[in-house]
Protein backbone atom coordinates (compact mmCIF):
# COMPACT_ATOMS: atom_id res chain seq x y z
CA UNK A 1 0.00 0.00 0.00
CA UNK A 2 2.85 2.34 0.58
CA UNK A 3 4.57 1.28 -1.74
CA UNK A 4 1.54 2.27 -4.11
CA UNK A 5 1.27 5.82 -2.77
CA UNK A 6 4.82 6.58 -3.45
CA UNK A 7 5.19 5.48 -6.79
CA UNK A 8 1.72 6.98 -7.59
CA UNK A 9 3.23 10.31 -6.71
CA UNK A 10 0.62 10.84 -4.11
CA UNK A 11 -0.51 13.54 -1.85
CA UNK A 12 0.79 11.75 1.04
CA UNK A 13 3.77 11.31 -0.59
CA UNK A 14 4.41 14.79 -1.80
CA UNK A 15 3.70 15.91 1.85
CA UNK A 16 5.87 12.83 3.41
CA UNK A 17 8.87 14.22 1.25
CA UNK A 18 8.90 17.65 1.38
CA UNK A 19 8.86 17.08 5.82
CA UNK A 20 11.44 14.57 5.42
CA UNK A 21 13.46 17.43 3.62
CA UNK A 22 12.99 19.78 6.00
CA UNK A 23 13.54 18.09 9.55
CA UNK A 24 16.29 15.78 8.24
CA UNK A 25 18.01 18.94 5.93
CA UNK A 26 21.46 17.01 7.25
CA UNK A 27 20.77 14.10 5.27
CA UNK A 28 21.94 13.96 1.49
CA UNK A 29 19.48 13.90 -0.91
CA UNK A 30 19.56 9.87 -1.75
CA UNK A 31 18.80 9.47 1.69
CA UNK A 32 15.69 12.17 2.31
CA UNK A 33 14.38 10.02 -0.46
CA UNK A 34 14.70 6.54 1.29
CA UNK A 35 13.58 7.86 4.63
CA UNK A 36 10.59 9.29 2.82
CA UNK A 37 9.28 6.26 0.92
CA UNK A 38 10.12 3.87 3.35
CA UNK A 39 8.19 5.97 5.69
CA UNK A 40 5.47 5.79 3.45
CA UNK A 41 5.36 2.17 3.77
CA UNK A 42 5.32 2.03 7.14
CA UNK A 43 2.33 4.28 6.94
CA UNK A 44 0.95 1.41 5.05
CA UNK A 45 1.62 -0.86 7.43
CA UNK A 46 0.00 0.99 10.21
CA UNK A 47 -2.92 1.44 8.05
CA UNK A 48 -3.79 -2.51 7.51
CA UNK A 49 -2.72 -3.10 11.59
CA UNK A 50 -5.05 -0.79 12.46
CA UNK A 51 -8.05 -2.75 11.01
CA UNK A 52 -6.82 -5.71 13.00
CA UNK A 53 -6.49 -4.04 15.99
CA UNK A 54 -10.17 -3.04 15.69
CA UNK A 55 -11.33 -6.61 14.29
CA UNK A 56 -9.38 -8.97 16.77
CA UNK A 57 -10.46 -9.63 20.16
CA UNK A 58 -8.35 -7.76 22.36
CA UNK A 59 -5.65 -10.70 23.95
CA UNK A 60 -4.89 -11.76 20.21
CA UNK A 61 -3.79 -7.73 19.71
CA UNK A 62 -2.00 -7.95 23.04
CA UNK A 63 0.10 -11.07 22.49
CA UNK A 64 2.29 -8.74 19.99
CA UNK A 65 3.69 -6.62 22.28
CA UNK A 66 7.01 -8.32 23.21
CA UNK A 67 9.22 -5.79 25.47
CA UNK A 68 7.79 -3.14 27.58
CA UNK A 69 10.07 -0.27 29.00
CA UNK A 70 10.59 2.34 30.73
CA UNK A 71 6.95 0.94 32.83
CA UNK A 72 8.30 0.64 36.45
CA UNK A 73 8.53 5.11 36.27
CA UNK A 74 5.11 4.68 34.96
CA UNK A 75 3.42 3.00 37.70
CA UNK A 76 5.30 5.00 40.43
CA UNK A 77 3.50 7.92 39.00
CA UNK A 78 0.41 6.59 39.04
CA UNK A 79 0.96 5.27 42.60
CA UNK A 80 1.50 9.06 43.76
CA UNK A 81 -1.93 9.76 42.36
CA UNK A 82 -1.61 12.90 41.38
CA UNK A 83 -2.33 11.61 37.45
CA UNK A 84 -0.49 10.67 34.02
CA UNK A 85 -0.74 12.11 31.23
CA UNK A 86 0.27 10.18 28.00
CA UNK A 87 2.00 11.70 25.42
CA UNK A 88 1.49 9.79 22.16
CA UNK A 89 2.80 10.76 19.07
CA UNK A 90 1.81 9.29 15.83
CA UNK A 91 4.93 6.66 15.91
CA UNK A 92 4.53 3.32 15.38
CA UNK A 93 1.22 1.86 16.18
CA UNK A 94 -1.11 3.73 18.41
CA UNK A 95 -4.29 1.97 17.89
CA UNK A 96 -2.12 -1.03 19.73
CA UNK A 97 -0.46 1.13 22.14
CA UNK A 98 -4.40 2.42 23.37
CA UNK A 99 -5.37 -1.33 23.92
CA UNK A 100 -2.57 -1.78 26.32
CA UNK A 101 -3.11 1.60 27.93
CA UNK A 102 -6.47 1.39 28.18
CA UNK A 103 -5.82 -2.29 29.76
CA UNK A 104 -3.39 -1.37 32.54
CA UNK A 105 -4.15 2.52 33.39
CA UNK A 106 -8.06 2.42 32.59
CA UNK A 107 -7.28 5.85 30.05
CA UNK A 108 -9.38 8.67 29.19
CA UNK A 109 -8.32 9.74 25.67
CA UNK A 110 -9.49 12.86 23.47
CA UNK A 111 -10.46 11.92 20.18
CA UNK A 112 -11.49 13.72 16.94
CA UNK A 113 -15.18 12.34 15.59
CA UNK A 114 -15.61 10.86 12.18
CA UNK A 115 -18.13 12.31 10.19
CA UNK A 116 -19.61 9.05 9.28
CA UNK A 117 -21.80 8.21 12.76
CA UNK A 118 -22.46 4.85 11.73
CA UNK A 119 -18.37 4.17 10.97
CA UNK A 120 -17.58 6.56 14.10
CA UNK A 121 -19.87 4.27 15.98
CA UNK A 122 -18.46 1.51 15.24
CA UNK A 123 -14.34 2.24 15.60
CA UNK A 124 -15.22 3.82 19.13
CA UNK A 125 -16.80 0.37 19.81
CA UNK A 126 -14.05 -1.53 19.19
CA UNK A 127 -11.33 0.81 20.84
CA UNK A 128 -13.15 1.06 23.85
CA UNK A 129 -12.83 -2.76 24.82
CA UNK A 130 -10.37 -2.52 27.39
CA UNK A 131 -11.78 0.15 29.48
CA UNK A 132 -10.58 3.62 27.24
CA UNK A 133 -12.62 6.07 27.76
CA UNK A 134 -13.12 8.43 24.76
CA UNK A 135 -13.83 12.08 25.01
CA UNK A 136 -14.53 14.49 21.97
CA UNK A 137 -11.61 17.40 21.23
CA UNK A 138 -14.18 19.91 23.36
CA UNK A 139 -14.93 22.13 26.07
CA UNK A 140 -16.64 18.26 27.39
CA UNK A 141 -13.99 16.53 26.43
CA UNK A 142 -11.30 18.84 27.96
CA UNK A 143 -13.40 18.98 31.54
CA UNK A 144 -13.31 14.91 31.35
CA UNK A 145 -10.17 14.91 31.30
CA UNK A 146 -9.21 17.79 33.70
CA UNK A 147 -11.74 15.36 36.12
CA UNK A 148 -9.17 12.16 35.05
CA UNK A 149 -6.10 13.79 36.10
CA UNK A 150 -7.63 15.42 39.76
CA UNK A 151 -8.67 12.50 40.65
CA UNK A 152 -5.14 10.53 40.44
CA UNK A 153 -6.61 9.14 36.95
CA UNK A 154 -4.48 8.55 33.50
CA UNK A 155 -5.19 10.67 30.24
CA UNK A 156 -4.37 9.96 26.49
CA UNK A 157 -3.36 12.83 24.04
CA UNK A 158 -1.51 13.79 20.50
CA UNK A 159 -0.20 16.72 20.85
CA UNK A 160 1.84 16.53 17.20
CA UNK A 161 -1.05 17.57 15.17
CA UNK A 162 -2.55 21.33 14.75
CA UNK A 163 -4.69 22.37 17.39
CA UNK A 164 -8.02 24.08 16.20
CA UNK A 165 -7.21 27.56 14.32
CA UNK A 166 -7.44 29.84 16.88
CA UNK A 167 -5.78 27.80 19.65
CA UNK A 168 -2.00 27.35 19.88
CA UNK A 169 1.33 29.04 19.91
CA UNK A 170 4.28 28.12 17.78
CA UNK A 171 7.07 25.92 19.19
CA UNK A 172 10.10 24.62 17.33
CA UNK A 173 9.90 20.93 16.03
CA UNK A 174 12.73 19.51 14.25
CA UNK A 175 13.72 23.43 14.73
CA UNK A 176 10.88 24.23 12.71
CA UNK A 177 8.32 26.60 14.12
CA UNK A 178 5.05 24.34 14.38
CA UNK A 179 2.12 25.56 15.82
CA UNK A 180 1.42 23.52 18.93
CA UNK A 181 -1.61 22.41 21.82
CA UNK A 182 -1.35 24.34 24.63
CA UNK A 183 -3.92 21.74 26.30
CA UNK A 184 -1.05 19.55 27.81
CA UNK A 185 1.04 22.15 29.45
CA UNK A 186 -2.21 23.25 30.70
CA UNK A 187 -3.16 19.85 31.86
CA UNK A 188 0.22 19.53 33.65
CA UNK A 189 0.05 22.24 35.78
CA UNK A 190 -2.49 20.03 37.61
CA UNK A 191 0.80 18.66 39.11
CA UNK A 192 0.33 15.58 36.55
CA UNK A 193 3.63 13.62 34.96
CA UNK A 194 4.16 13.07 32.06
CA UNK A 195 5.56 10.54 29.74
CA UNK A 196 5.92 9.79 25.89
CA UNK A 197 4.21 6.40 25.13
CA UNK A 198 5.23 5.00 22.17
CA UNK A 199 4.50 1.24 20.29
CA UNK A 200 7.62 0.81 18.30
CA UNK A 201 6.97 -2.05 15.50
CA UNK A 202 9.22 -4.41 15.69
CA UNK A 203 10.40 -7.80 13.16
CA UNK A 204 8.34 -9.48 14.64
CA UNK A 205 5.51 -7.75 16.58
CA UNK A 206 5.99 -4.64 18.69
CA UNK A 207 7.78 -3.08 21.66
CA UNK A 208 6.08 -0.20 24.14
CA UNK A 209 8.61 2.55 25.31
CA UNK A 210 7.65 4.91 27.96
CA UNK A 211 10.07 7.91 28.85
CA UNK A 212 9.65 10.48 31.56
CA UNK A 213 8.74 14.50 30.28
CA UNK A 214 10.66 17.02 32.19
CA UNK A 215 8.82 20.75 31.84
CA UNK A 216 9.27 21.62 35.30
CA UNK A 217 11.97 24.42 34.24
CA UNK A 218 9.37 25.39 31.70
CA UNK A 219 7.64 29.18 31.46
CA UNK A 220 3.99 29.52 31.34
CA UNK A 221 2.88 29.00 27.78
CA UNK A 222 1.63 32.77 27.34
CA UNK A 223 4.47 34.27 29.50
CA UNK A 224 5.44 35.89 26.51
CA UNK A 225 3.54 36.04 23.95
CA UNK A 226 5.33 38.33 21.49
CA UNK A 227 8.04 35.73 21.34
CA UNK A 228 7.74 32.39 18.92
CA UNK A 229 9.10 30.04 21.77
CA UNK A 230 11.01 31.62 24.60
CA UNK A 231 13.25 29.75 25.82
CA UNK A 232 12.24 26.86 28.53
CA UNK A 233 8.66 26.94 26.94
CA UNK A 234 6.83 24.21 28.38
CA UNK A 235 5.69 23.44 24.66
CA UNK A 236 8.89 23.66 23.43
CA UNK A 237 10.22 21.01 26.31
CA UNK A 238 7.16 18.78 24.67
CA UNK A 239 7.57 18.84 20.97
CA UNK A 240 10.91 18.03 22.21
CA UNK A 241 10.00 15.03 24.03
CA UNK A 242 8.35 13.78 20.58
CA UNK A 243 11.41 14.53 18.60
CA UNK A 244 13.33 12.69 20.65
CA UNK A 245 10.82 9.62 20.32
CA UNK A 246 10.60 10.09 16.94
CA UNK A 247 14.88 10.34 16.23
CA UNK A 248 14.57 6.87 17.62
CA UNK A 249 12.45 5.45 14.70
CA UNK A 250 11.91 8.09 12.23
CA UNK A 251 10.77 6.12 9.73
CA UNK A 252 7.79 4.81 11.62
CA UNK A 253 6.68 8.53 12.05
CA UNK A 254 3.48 9.64 10.30
CA UNK A 255 5.72 12.24 7.89
CA UNK A 256 2.44 12.29 5.71
CA UNK A 257 0.26 14.78 7.99
CA UNK A 258 0.69 18.31 7.10
CA UNK A 259 2.51 19.04 10.75
CA UNK A 260 3.99 22.55 9.37
CA UNK A 261 0.69 23.88 7.33
CA UNK A 262 0.04 27.37 9.74
CA UNK A 263 3.23 28.98 9.25
CA UNK A 264 4.28 32.17 11.63
CA UNK A 265 2.92 35.35 9.37
CA UNK A 266 5.16 36.43 6.86
CA UNK A 267 6.98 32.91 6.35
CA UNK A 268 6.78 30.53 3.33
CA UNK A 269 3.88 28.21 2.96
CA UNK A 270 5.62 24.48 2.91
CA UNK A 271 3.31 22.07 1.18
CA UNK A 272 3.01 23.89 -2.26
CA UNK A 273 2.88 20.99 -4.70
CA UNK A 274 2.97 20.91 -8.43
CA UNK A 275 0.53 18.50 -9.49
CA UNK A 276 1.52 14.85 -10.27
CA UNK A 277 3.70 15.36 -14.65
CA UNK A 278 0.89 13.18 -16.08
CA UNK A 279 -1.99 15.18 -14.70
CA UNK A 280 -0.36 18.70 -15.33
CA UNK A 281 0.73 17.35 -19.08
CA UNK A 282 -2.60 16.86 -19.89
CA UNK A 283 -4.27 19.84 -18.13
CA UNK A 284 -1.62 21.93 -19.80
CA UNK A 285 -3.12 20.83 -23.21
CA UNK A 286 -6.78 21.54 -22.38
CA UNK A 287 -5.52 25.09 -21.27
CA UNK A 288 -3.64 25.29 -24.43
CA UNK A 289 -6.60 24.40 -26.32
CA UNK A 290 -8.89 26.84 -24.14
CA UNK A 291 -6.68 29.80 -24.69
CA UNK A 292 -6.49 29.16 -28.64
CA UNK A 293 -10.52 28.71 -28.89
CA UNK A 294 -11.19 31.52 -26.30
CA UNK A 295 -8.34 34.60 -27.82
CA UNK A 296 -10.57 34.34 -31.90
CA UNK A 297 -13.70 34.92 -29.89
CA UNK A 298 -15.24 38.14 -30.57
CA UNK A 299 -16.42 40.21 -27.41
CA UNK A 300 -20.22 39.78 -28.48
CA UNK A 301 -19.40 36.17 -28.37
CA UNK A 302 -17.90 36.10 -25.13
CA UNK A 303 -20.93 37.90 -23.46
CA UNK A 304 -23.46 35.41 -25.18
CA UNK A 305 -21.86 32.78 -24.02
CA UNK A 306 -21.26 34.22 -20.21
CA UNK A 307 -25.11 35.10 -20.32
CA UNK A 308 -26.02 31.78 -21.40
CA UNK A 309 -23.75 29.14 -19.05
CA UNK A 310 -24.44 31.50 -16.01
CA UNK A 311 -28.14 30.01 -16.54
CA UNK A 312 -27.19 26.37 -16.77
CA UNK A 313 -28.22 24.84 -13.15
CA UNK A 314 -25.26 22.00 -13.47
CA UNK A 315 -22.40 24.39 -14.03
CA UNK A 316 -20.51 26.12 -11.21
CA UNK A 317 -22.95 24.72 -8.97
CA UNK A 318 -20.57 25.67 -5.91
CA UNK A 319 -19.17 28.71 -7.20
CA UNK A 320 -23.59 29.64 -7.32
CA UNK A 321 -24.12 28.24 -3.62
CA UNK A 322 -20.94 30.56 -2.06
CA UNK A 323 -22.26 33.97 -3.67
CA UNK A 324 -25.65 33.04 -2.76
CA UNK A 325 -24.48 32.74 0.64
CA UNK A 326 -22.31 36.12 0.26
CA UNK A 327 -24.92 38.04 -1.33
CA UNK A 328 -27.34 37.11 1.56
CA UNK A 329 -24.81 38.00 4.57
CA UNK A 330 -24.23 41.50 2.50
CA UNK A 331 -27.73 42.08 2.52
CA UNK A 332 -27.60 42.59 -0.85
CA UNK A 333 -30.24 41.54 -3.48
CA UNK A 334 -30.40 37.84 -4.27
CA UNK A 335 -31.02 39.38 -7.91
CA UNK A 336 -27.32 39.96 -8.32
CA UNK A 337 -26.62 36.55 -8.73
CA UNK A 338 -26.93 35.96 -12.57
CA UNK A 339 -25.25 38.25 -13.10
CA UNK A 340 -22.11 38.12 -11.01
CA UNK A 341 -22.14 34.45 -12.21
CA UNK A 342 -21.73 35.71 -16.12
CA UNK A 343 -18.80 37.67 -15.21
CA UNK A 344 -17.05 35.27 -13.71
CA UNK A 345 -17.49 33.05 -16.81
CA UNK A 346 -16.60 36.10 -18.45
CA UNK A 347 -13.49 36.88 -16.78
CA UNK A 348 -12.62 33.40 -17.55
CA UNK A 349 -13.56 33.53 -21.40
CA UNK A 350 -11.37 36.69 -21.59
CA UNK A 351 -8.59 36.38 -20.07
CA UNK A 352 -6.54 34.62 -22.98
CA UNK A 353 -7.84 37.39 -25.18
CA UNK A 354 -6.30 40.22 -23.20
CA UNK A 355 -2.78 38.17 -22.51
CA UNK A 356 -2.52 37.08 -26.20
CA UNK A 357 -3.84 40.11 -28.42
CA UNK A 358 -1.37 42.25 -29.80
CA UNK A 359 -0.43 45.88 -28.00
CA UNK A 360 -2.77 47.77 -30.80
CA UNK A 361 -5.90 45.68 -30.22
CA UNK A 362 -5.68 46.14 -26.55
CA UNK A 363 -5.12 49.27 -26.61
CA UNK A 364 -7.87 50.33 -28.98
CA UNK A 365 -9.99 48.20 -26.22
CA UNK A 366 -8.96 50.97 -23.59
CA UNK A 367 -12.03 53.70 -24.01
CA UNK A 368 -11.01 55.54 -20.83
CA UNK A 369 -8.11 56.22 -18.38
CA UNK A 370 -9.62 58.07 -15.36
CA UNK A 371 -6.79 59.12 -12.95
CA UNK A 372 -2.63 58.43 -13.07
CA UNK A 373 0.02 57.02 -11.39
CA UNK A 374 2.17 59.32 -10.18
CA UNK A 375 6.12 58.74 -11.24
CA UNK A 376 8.02 60.41 -8.83
CA UNK A 377 6.18 58.71 -5.78
CA UNK A 378 5.90 54.63 -4.99
CA UNK A 379 2.81 53.56 -5.68
CA UNK A 380 0.31 50.62 -4.62
CA UNK A 381 -2.71 49.63 -6.70
CA UNK A 382 -5.45 47.67 -4.77
CA UNK A 383 -6.67 44.92 -7.57
CA UNK A 384 -9.68 43.51 -6.10
CA UNK A 385 -11.48 40.59 -7.98
CA UNK A 386 -13.67 43.65 -9.50
CA UNK A 387 -14.28 43.83 -13.25
CA UNK A 388 -12.11 42.69 -15.62
CA UNK A 389 -8.73 42.79 -13.36
CA UNK A 390 -6.33 40.97 -16.00
CA UNK A 391 -6.88 44.06 -18.38
CA UNK A 392 -6.07 46.27 -15.05
CA UNK A 393 -2.70 43.89 -14.77
CA UNK A 394 -1.96 44.47 -18.46
CA UNK A 395 -2.71 47.76 -18.57
CA UNK A 396 -0.31 48.19 -15.21
CA UNK A 397 2.63 46.25 -16.70
CA UNK A 398 2.47 48.66 -20.15
CA UNK A 399 2.81 51.31 -18.57
CA UNK A 400 4.76 50.76 -15.31
CA UNK A 401 7.72 48.77 -13.48
CA UNK A 402 4.96 46.39 -11.99
CA UNK A 403 5.82 44.20 -9.17
CA UNK A 404 2.66 41.72 -8.21
CA UNK A 405 2.53 40.47 -4.36
CA UNK A 406 1.40 37.24 -6.07
CA UNK A 407 -0.53 33.59 -4.89
CA UNK A 408 0.04 30.87 -6.45
CA UNK A 409 -2.77 29.37 -8.22
CA UNK A 410 -3.49 25.41 -6.96
CA UNK A 411 -3.59 24.06 -10.28
CA UNK A 412 0.00 24.05 -11.69
CA UNK A 413 -0.69 23.99 -15.40
CA UNK A 414 -3.11 27.02 -14.47
CA UNK A 415 -0.63 29.00 -12.44
CA UNK A 416 2.14 28.15 -15.23
CA UNK A 417 -0.23 30.11 -17.93
CA UNK A 418 -0.69 32.92 -15.68
CA UNK A 419 2.90 33.44 -14.46
CA UNK A 420 4.24 33.30 -18.10
CA UNK A 421 1.24 35.88 -18.75
CA UNK A 422 2.25 38.36 -16.42
CA UNK A 423 6.03 38.08 -17.43
CA UNK A 424 4.94 38.44 -21.03
CA UNK A 425 3.20 42.09 -20.15
CA UNK A 426 6.21 42.92 -17.63
CA UNK A 427 4.96 42.33 -14.45
CA UNK A 428 7.39 40.96 -11.60
CA UNK A 429 5.85 38.05 -9.34
CA UNK A 430 7.08 38.13 -5.92
CA UNK A 431 5.35 35.29 -2.82
CA UNK A 432 2.91 36.01 -0.03
CA UNK A 433 6.04 36.06 2.49
CA UNK A 434 8.58 38.73 4.11
CA UNK A 435 10.97 37.97 1.05
CA UNK A 436 8.46 38.95 -1.01
CA UNK A 437 7.41 41.70 0.94
CA UNK A 438 10.52 43.26 1.04
CA UNK A 439 11.05 43.00 -2.86
CA UNK A 440 7.42 45.20 -2.60
CA UNK A 441 8.98 47.46 -0.16
CA UNK A 442 12.40 48.24 -2.52
CA UNK A 443 10.40 48.99 -5.45
CA UNK A 444 8.11 51.06 -3.54
CA UNK A 445 11.72 53.18 -2.82
CA UNK A 446 12.56 53.56 -5.87
CA UNK A 447 9.19 55.15 -7.28
CA UNK A 448 7.78 52.07 -8.65
CA UNK A 449 4.42 50.14 -8.83
CA UNK A 450 2.94 47.30 -6.76
CA UNK A 451 -0.30 45.46 -6.90
CA UNK A 452 -2.31 43.96 -3.95
CA UNK A 453 -5.57 42.03 -4.02
CA UNK A 454 -7.28 43.88 -0.48
CA UNK A 455 -9.70 41.34 -0.25
CA UNK A 456 -7.75 37.75 -0.67
CA UNK A 457 -8.50 35.93 2.87
CA UNK A 458 -4.79 35.28 4.59
CA UNK A 459 -3.54 32.71 7.00
CA UNK A 460 -5.02 33.56 10.26
CA UNK A 461 -1.67 34.90 12.04
CA UNK A 462 -1.29 36.90 8.76
CA UNK A 463 -4.71 39.14 9.03
CA UNK A 464 -7.29 40.75 11.02
CA UNK A 465 -10.89 40.73 11.20
CA UNK A 466 -12.17 43.83 9.28
CA UNK A 467 -15.77 45.19 8.69
CA UNK A 468 -16.31 43.89 4.68
CA UNK A 469 -20.30 44.93 3.83
CA UNK A 470 -20.98 44.37 7.79
CA UNK A 471 -19.16 40.79 8.18
CA UNK A 472 -16.02 39.99 9.82
CA UNK A 473 -13.48 39.41 7.12
CA UNK A 474 -10.28 38.48 7.48
CA UNK A 475 -7.77 40.84 6.12
CA UNK A 476 -4.50 40.77 5.19
CA UNK A 477 -1.76 43.10 7.71
CA UNK A 478 0.60 43.22 4.84
CA UNK A 479 -1.00 46.55 3.37
CA UNK A 480 -0.98 48.58 6.35
CA UNK A 481 2.46 47.44 7.63
CA UNK A 482 4.00 48.31 3.85
CA UNK A 483 1.53 51.65 4.41
CA UNK A 484 3.58 52.45 7.77
CA UNK A 485 7.11 51.76 5.98
CA UNK A 486 6.68 53.65 2.99
CA UNK A 487 3.86 55.65 3.34
CA UNK A 488 3.40 55.14 -1.18
CA UNK A 489 0.40 56.68 -3.10
CA UNK A 490 -2.66 54.53 -2.48
CA UNK A 491 -4.86 53.50 -5.68
CA UNK A 492 -7.79 51.35 -6.16
CA UNK A 493 -7.20 50.00 -9.38
CA UNK A 494 -10.48 48.46 -11.99
CA UNK A 495 -11.19 47.95 -15.25
CA UNK A 496 -14.74 48.19 -15.99
CA UNK A 497 -16.56 46.32 -18.75
CA UNK A 498 -18.59 48.81 -20.96
CA UNK A 499 -19.42 46.76 -23.88
CA UNK A 500 -16.32 45.54 -25.65
CA UNK A 501 -13.97 48.11 -23.55
CA UNK A 502 -12.69 49.03 -20.69
CA UNK A 503 -12.59 52.41 -18.57
CA UNK A 504 -9.68 51.78 -15.93
CA UNK A 505 -10.46 53.57 -13.14
CA UNK A 506 -6.98 54.70 -10.85
CA UNK A 507 -8.85 55.93 -7.94
CA UNK A 508 -6.49 57.13 -5.30
CA UNK A 509 -7.46 56.45 -1.76
CA UNK A 510 -7.03 58.30 1.27
CA UNK A 511 -4.96 57.04 4.80
CA UNK A 512 -3.23 57.93 7.69
CA UNK A 513 -0.02 56.43 8.00
CA UNK A 514 0.00 56.97 12.00
CA UNK A 515 -3.52 55.62 12.37
CA UNK A 516 -3.35 51.39 13.95
CA UNK A 517 -3.35 48.32 11.28
CA UNK A 518 -6.71 47.99 11.95
CA UNK A 519 -8.08 51.62 10.98
CA UNK A 520 -6.13 51.63 8.66
CA UNK A 521 -7.86 48.38 7.09
CA UNK A 522 -10.94 49.66 8.01
CA UNK A 523 -10.75 52.59 6.19
CA UNK A 524 -9.65 50.83 3.35
CA UNK A 525 -12.45 48.19 3.25
CA UNK A 526 -14.88 50.78 3.14
CA UNK A 527 -13.91 52.78 0.26
CA UNK A 528 -13.50 49.07 -1.46
CA UNK A 529 -16.97 48.43 -0.79
CA UNK A 530 -18.32 51.84 -2.27
CA UNK A 531 -16.60 51.02 -5.24
CA UNK A 532 -18.09 47.48 -5.41
CA UNK A 533 -21.22 49.44 -4.40
CA UNK A 534 -20.96 51.39 -8.00
CA UNK A 535 -21.62 48.01 -10.12
CA UNK A 536 -21.96 44.81 -7.63
CA UNK A 537 -22.15 42.37 -10.61
CA UNK A 538 -19.49 42.84 -11.61
CA UNK A 539 -17.95 41.82 -8.24
CA UNK A 540 -16.37 37.72 -7.69
CA UNK A 541 -18.94 36.76 -5.28
CA UNK A 542 -18.42 33.83 -5.63
CA UNK A 543 -14.87 33.53 -3.69
CA UNK A 544 -14.62 32.25 0.06
CA UNK A 545 -14.03 35.95 1.84
CA UNK A 546 -15.64 35.07 4.99
CA UNK A 547 -14.17 31.09 4.90
CA UNK A 548 -12.03 32.05 8.60
CA UNK A 549 -14.49 33.97 11.15
CA UNK A 550 -13.84 35.20 14.45
CA UNK A 551 -13.40 32.38 17.55
CA UNK A 552 -16.96 31.41 18.72
CA UNK A 553 -18.62 32.22 15.38
CA UNK A 554 -20.36 29.49 13.24
CA UNK A 555 -18.67 28.89 9.81
CA UNK A 556 -20.36 30.26 6.95
CA UNK A 557 -20.11 28.08 4.62
CA UNK A 558 -20.82 24.93 5.64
Amino acid sequence: MGTTLWLTRSRMWLVTHENVQRCYPGLDEHRQFLLARNSLRETGKTITETTFAWAQPVDAVLQLIQKVSGQAEVDQAVAMNNGVIFIIPHLGNWEIINHYLGKHYGLTHMYQPNRNSRLNTYIQDRRNRTGTQFVPTDRVGIRAQLKTLKRGGCIGVMPDQEPLIHTGQFAPFFGIDALSNELVAGFAKTGAKLFTAVCERTQNGFDIHFAPVDISGSQDVKSDPEANHPEGNALTAINGAIETAVRRKPVQYLWSYKRFRTRPAGKLDFYQFDRHPLRTLIESQALWLYVSVSRLLPGWCIRLLSRTLARVPVLLRNRRRIARINLQRCNLEPTLLAPSTATLVESALEAPRIWRQSQRSFVDRIESVDGAIDPDRGSIVLTPPLASREALMRYLGNHCFTTEYYHPNSITSLDYLIRHSRQMNGIRLVEHDDAGRKTVIDQLNLNRVATLCPDQQPRLRGGLFIPFFGLPGLTTRTLPQIIKETQPELLLGIAWRHGNQFRITLKPLTYDATDSEEDILINVNQQLETAISQHPEQYRWSDKRFNIQPQGQPKVYR
